[in-house]
């Protein structure tokens, strides 16, 4: 699924009159097996939006031998979930995961998921919302209800988790597999404690991105937005222009939206 910045791939929701332009509705998810090594599945320049499940993707209970590859994608307004994987590979840049009535992101059962430049703001109000906005977990569970560890490796550089709720980032860990997280120059809403550094590195806890207007689904930087200049330099260099094509050379924001002065125009849509 390949768009361009002034060209996107857009998968709406089925029912295309104006009332219904920012609405969940019924539209199932862009279901996406594992396939052969060198075969990737790749997504870039996209919006998806008012439907249930936006992007699910899983192997089966194996690890997959080819990888989801996300880029300028924008998945939102979905009853369920934005992105739900099970034991997968996803590598995601300027990815935006907004406004979702249950997770904007639900990695299951380990993989390894490794995210830059990216922002997962959960503002949903069309009814309460008792889920984060990110959960990760490493273990499937069988048909005897007893847990079975799977290896997970995730990652999340320069990134924003937030919303409305508390607690908008959940690990959900059992022993018995190889699994680790790490979040680096992040803005994290949580109650966690941060303070192990094999998890956690300069995260900006519960400091709110002052995005533009993310009820609206414009998760850019506002003014004072303290993700401005918080980003580490060599991860943004691997992502040079934001999503909508502004570059970081010259200074390193978080999230998938580079703050631009004076920017009135910029949204995707």
């Amino acid at each position: 699924m390949e768009g361009t910045l002034g060209n996107h791939v857009i998968f709406p929701g089925d029912r295309l009159e104006d009332f219904f332009s920012e609405i969940s509705w019924i539209l199932g998810p862009n279901w996406l097996m594992e396939g052969r090594a060198g075969f990737d599945h790749e997504i870039s320049n996209a919006i998806i939006e008012n439907g249930f499940i936006g992007i699910q993707v899983e192997s089966f209970l194996r690890p997959t031998e080819n990888r989801l590859l996300l880029h300028n994608v924008i998945v939102q307004n979905m009853t369920g979930i934005g992105l739900f994987s099970r034991s997968f590979y996803i590598e995601g840049t300027n990815t935006v995961l907004g406004n979702c009535g249950g997770y904007c992101m639900a990695l299951t059962g380990g993989g390894y998921y490794d995210f830059r430049q990216s922002t997962f703001a959960n503002y949903w109000f069309y009814g309460v919302r008792n889920t984060p906005a990110v959960l990760i977990n490493n273990y499937v569970v069988d048909t005897n209800d007893n847990a079975v560890p799977l290896a997970l490796d995730f990652s999340l550089g320069n990134g924003i988790i937030y919303g409305y709720n508390q607690v908008e980032f959940e690990a959900d860990m059992v022993s018995g597999a190889d699994s680790l997280y790490y979040l680096t120059n992040c803005i994290l809403r949580t109650n966690a404690d941060l303070s192990n550094t094999d998890n956690y590195n300069k995260i900006l806890k519960n400091e709110d991105p002052l995005l533009i207007d993310p009820r609206e689904n414009d998760y850019r930087l506002d003014t004072l937005s303290p993700a401005i200049g918080y980003g580490d330099p060599d991860i943004s260099t691997t992502v040079p222009n934001d999503i909508l094509g502004n570059s970081r050379i010259l200074r390193s924001d978080i999230g998938a939206y580079q703050f631009m002065p004076g920017q009135i125009e910029g949204k995707i849509k």
